[in-house]
């Protein structure tokens, strides 16, 4: 998997959880910038073992810009 594929999969995945399926009611779980994160540390570290956690700020950045797309334009 490439590098920007994870932080699109990771994206898409609390997309469809928070949006889509409204799973959970806690923070960490209905949190666009938290589940990306943490979906995109645990496809790194699938893929890259322990060279993925470099992924984790990356989604989390991911997550934050979406949230302020979503909160400003849509």
């Amino acid at each position: 998997m490439l590098n920007y594929n994870i932080i699109i999969v990771a994206l898409s995945l609390s997309f469809c959880q928070i949006e889509v399926l409204h799973f959970g009611s806690v923070k960490p779980f209905n949190c666009m910038k938290c589940m990306t994160g943490w979906y995109a540390l645990a496809l790194g570290c699938w893929w890259y073992g322990w060279h993925g956690m470099v992924y984790l700020p990356v989604g989390v950045t991911a997550g934050a810009i979406y949230s302020e797309i979503q909160m400003k334009w849509l």
